[in-house]
């Protein structure tokens, strides 16, 4: 078959919120039938952004994807929201050995371990609910040269992220998505494609785009930065992927969006070397 390499960018999974009655639906088991059924060839799962504590869900996306050689996950990533930018100080040998290590040189540690440990292959950051890293933590992420997924509110949001972000992503995949707000419909959709175009480097995955021609317009503009994802259980991935499938559109085009451009993100062997 033509389009028989399917891979999906974005699905969520998580542990069920006590309270939150709807979280059954992302529970790891219930996400991996849908994929199942879709024959997708690979999948990318991000960690349920309402869990407290981003960790524990890490760890158990960690196994999870263990058990399934097909499945890999984002480690999300928790900033201080409202933390000031680190202010630069002037080198002063008499204190620099009895300075403090910097406030967030544990979550920069725990970056390495998330690689090496937990065998993430890239990191997800909610940007207006965790904050975006800096300092120690944004620079180990810098480091591993994995990918890495905003989930931002709009798009005036992520023209917003740092210009270290964006001058990053001429060297490190920076993926941007829309799961974090509503469906997104013209002209928001069109303004966020223009965004990805201008800007190099800069991925979008079409997780809840619901508009045809909004997709259509996205792969003749930015057909090798854009990411075939389903944002499962928000869609079934063989709905979303035939709909993509379905565009009048040129399919080595569409064979980018839907496989190409996901497996050249970065080195799946060494992913899979790492988690075990």
């Amino acid at each position: 078959m033509e389009y028989d390499r399917i891979c999906d960018a974005h699905v969520i999974m998580g542990t069920t919120a006590e309270g939150v009655a709807y979280a059954r639906q992302y529970e790891p088991v219930r996400v991996i039938e849908l994929l199942a059924e879709a024959g997708m060839h690979r999948a990318v799962a991000v960690p349920l952004g309402i869990e407290e504590d981003h960790a524990a869900v890490n760890r158990e996306l960690s196994r999870v994807c263990r058990d399934y050689h097909d499945l890999y996950f984002l480690a999300r990533v928790r900033a201080e929201a409202d933390a000031p930018a680190p202010e630069e100080e002037e080198d002063d040998d008499e204190t620099a050995d009895n300075a403090p290590p910097p406030a967030d040189a544990d979550d920069a540690e725990a970056v390495a371990e998330m690689v090496a440990t937990l065998g993430a292959a890239g990191f997800v950051i909610n940007a207006f609910r965790d904050g975006e890293p800096r300092g120690a933590l944004r620079d180990a992420i810098f480091d591993t040269g994995l990918p890495v997924l905003f989930e931002v509110a709009d798009v005036e949001a992520a023209k917003a992220l740092s210009p270290q972000w964006t001058e990053r992503a001429a060297r490190q995949p920076v993926i941007l998505s829309n799961l974090a707000a509503c469906p997104l419909y013209p002209p928001e959709a069109l303004d966020a494609i223009d965004f990805a175009a201008s800007t190099p480097g800069i991925y979008l995955d079409t997780s809840r785009w619901i508009v045809p021609h909004v997709l259509r317009h996205a792969i003749r503009e930015i057909p090798e930065r854009l990411l075939f994802a389903s944002g499962a259980p928000y869609a079934d991935p063989a709905v979303a992927s035939n709909a993509v499938i379905r565009l009048a559109a040129p399919p080595a085009d569409k064979r980018r969006v839907l496989s190409e451009n996901f497996l050249s993100l970065l080195d799946w062997g060494e992913v899979e070397r790492r988690r075990g």
